[in-house]
């Protein structure tokens, strides 16, 4: 739980939204296992709003977005194990 300890819960919370971008890049990397083309446009919204979220956080940290994407890697990790 580093993310919230130097951001915001809020945007540690919008980060997280990233999981499952991460848990199709894990399937299609280490699964050869493909989706359908609009299960990645789905993803789409959720990656712009997400660096939307970034460039506009007023108390952005890096250690924040970092611990978060390393989070998802994670669980990401996990859900595809």
């Amino acid at each position: 739980t580093v993310a919230p300890a130097y951001g915001t819960v809020a945007f540690t919370n919008v980060v997280k939204t990233l999981e499952p971008l991460f848990t199709c890049a894990f399937s299609a990397l280490l699964l050869g296992q493909t989706f359908p083309l609009p299960v990645y446009l789905s993803l789409l919204p959720v990656v712009f709003g997400v660096c939307l979220a970034s460039a506009s956080e007023v108390s952005f940290s890096a250690v924040s977005l970092t611990s978060g994407l390393l989070s998802n890697v994670a669980f990401a990790l996990r859900a595809i194990a």
